[in-house]
C-alpha cells in the first residue's frame, strides 16, 4: 500500500540508501509503505537536540470552572483615590407623607401691656328733673310731667325743661310695669323695678347681671318712688268668739230656734245655715232630714258649704252633690252624702235645695237661720215670732252658683247636719 504526500515548501528527502535530495516547489512524495518483516529492535540512540519552539497554536476551548479557592488574607488598605467629579442632580423625588405633630413648645413670654385707650363718655344719673337745678352735658333725668327719661345735650341753667329739644334728648319713652329685681337677668332703658321696698327705673341698659348692676347703681338705674315709713300699729282686734271644737264621729245639726217643724219647700231654691269651726277639721257627711215626700216625680236633694262674706254666704266651698228620697208618709228621715272636706277656722253656711220632686213635699225645718255671733240679724225691726231665713230662689236643677247672691227672708230653712270625721 503507498501513501502520497503533497509538500509546497522544500524539503529534503533521505532515500533508503542513505542518499539525500532536495525538492523545491510543490513536492509530491510517495512512501511505498509495503511492510516487510520486522526487525529487530535497535539500541536506543541518543536523545536529540531540543529542536526550535514552534509557533503558539490557537487558543483551546475554555475548561469548565474550578472551584472557588479559599479566600486570601484581606491586603492593606490602599491608599485613598482621587475625588471623582459630581454627578448631575437626579429628578426630585415624591413628596413624603406629614410627618406626626410634634409636641406643643412651651409658652413664650407676655408680651408688652398695650396703650391705656381713650376714656369713654359716661353718664351721669340725676335722677327726677328739678326746677331749681343746672344740668350738665351727659346728665341724665326722668321727667314726671312726660313719663320720660332725658339726655342733657348742652348745659342748662336752672328751670329749663327737658322738653326744650335744644339743651335735651329724649332716651327712653315712658316705662314698664314694675315687677320685683332679678339679679339674673339684664335690664333695658324703660323697664322699672322694685327693690327693697322702693321702685327704680332704668335709663341705661344694664351691661351684665349680679350685684354691680343692682337697682341702687346710679350708672343705670334712677329711683322713682321710695319705701314708706312703716305705719304705726293698729288697734287691737276684738277676740274671736270661742267655739268647742269638733268631736270625732259627731253629728251637728241647725239650731233649733223654734220647734221642728214639717214644712213644704219650694224647688231649686236654696236654704242656708251658718256654722262656725274652730280648728281646721275634717268632715265625711252631710245630710238632710225629710218627713212626707211623694213617689213621683222622685225627689233629689243637692246639699253643699259655703264660705261668709261677713255674715253673708259668699263663695261655694262643696257641692256634695244630690242625695235621692224615697217615698215617705210623715216620718221623719235622715239622707246623707259621703264627702271629704277639710274646713279651716272660720264662718261657713249649710246649704240645701229640693231639686226635683213635688213642691208638697215636706222638710223638718226651724226658723232664725241668720244668727252670727250670737245675734240674729233680722229684715225688719225685732220681733220675735218673725222668722228669718237667707234663701236664693229661681235656681236651675244642677250645681249650685260659685257665689251665692241670697235675700234675708221670712221663712224656715231645712234642717241640715254635717258629721265630723
Amino acid at each position: 500500500m503507498a501513501t502520497n504526500i503533497t509538500v509546497d515548501e522544500s524539503v529534503t528527502v533521505v532515500n533508503v540508501d542513505g542518499s539525500t535530495s532536495v525538492s523545491s516547489g510543490s513536492t509530491i512524495i510517495t512512501i511505498a509503505n509495503d511492510q516487510g518483516a520486522q526487525g529487530p529492535t535497535g539500541a536506543k540512540g541518543d536523545t536529540g537536540a531540543t529542536g526550535p519552539t514552534g509557533p503558539t497554536g490557537p487558543t483551546g476551548a475554555t475548561g469548565a470552572t474550578g472551584t472557588t479557592g479559599a479566600t486570601g488574607a484581606k491586603g492593606d488598605t490602599g491608599t485613598q483615590g482621587i475625588q471623582g467629579i459630581q454627578g448631575i442632580q437626579g429628578d426630585t423625588g415624591p413628596t413624603g407623607s406629614t410627618g406626626a405633630t410634634g409636641a406643643t413648645g412651651a409658652t413664650g413670654p407676655t408680651g408688652p401691656t398695650g396703650l391705656t385707650g381713650a376714656t369713654g363718655q359716661g353718664y351721669t344719673g340725676r335722677g327726677t328733673w328739678s326746677s331749681g337745678t343746672a344740668y350738665s352735658a351727659y346728665d341724665v333725668v326722668y321727667y314726671d310731667v312726660s313719663g320720660n327719661s332725658y339726655q342733657c345735650t348742652t348745659a342748662t341753667t336752672a328751670g329749663i325743661v327737658p322738653t326744650n329739644a335744644s339743651y335735651w334728648t329724649i332716651i327712653s319713652a315712658g316705662w314698664s310695669a314694675p315687677y320685683p329685681h332679678d339679679s339674673t337677668l339684664l335690664y333695658g332703658v324703660g323697664q322699672t323695678v322694685t327693690y327693697s321696698g322702693s321702685s327704680y327705673y332704668c335709663y341705661l341698659a344694664t351691661p351684665g347681671t349680679g350685684a354691680s348692676y343692682l337697682p341702687t347703681n346710679t350708672s343705670y338705674w334712677i329711683k322713682v318712688s321710695s319705701k314708706g315709713d312703716t305705719g304705726s300699729t293698729g288697734a287691737t282686734g276684738p277676740t274671736a268668739p270661742v267655739y268647742p271644737p269638733f268631736a270625732s264621729q259627731g253629728y251637728y245639726r241647725t239650731p233649733l230656734q223654734y220647734s221642728a217643724t214639717a214644712v213644704a219647700q219650694n224647688i231649686n231654691t236654696a236654704f242656708f245655715t251658718p256654722f262656725y269651726v274652730s280648728a281646721s277639721t275634717t268632715f265625711d257627711q252631710i245630710g238632710v232630714v225629710a218627713s212626707t215626700v211623694a213617689a213621683t216625680p222622685a225627689c233629689t236633694v243637692r246639699l253643699g258649704i259655703y264660705t261668709d262674706n261677713y255674715g253673708v254666704p259668699g263663695t261655694l266651698s262643696l257641692d256634695a252633690g244630690t242625695v235621692s228620697i224615697g217615698l215617705l208618709a210623715a216620718t221623719p228621715t235622715s239622707f246623707s252624702i259621703t264627702i271629704s272636706k277639710t274646713l279651716t277656722s272660720g264662718w261657713y253656711w249649710l246649704t240645701a235645695k229640693q231639686e226635683t220632686g213635688s213642691a208638697s213635699n215636706t222638710f223638718i225645718c226651724t226658723g232664725n237661720q241668720s244668727t252670727v255671733s250670737g245675734l240674729q240679724r233680722m229684715a225688719i225691726p225685732p220681733n220675735v215670732y218673725v222668722a228669718n231665713a237667707f234663701q236664693q230662689s229661681g235656681l236651675s236643677a244642677g250645681a249650685f252658683p260659685s257665689t251665692a247672691t241670697p235675700s234675708l227672708t221670712g221663712g224656715q230653712v231645712m234642717i241640715t247636719w254635717i258629721r265630723a270625721a
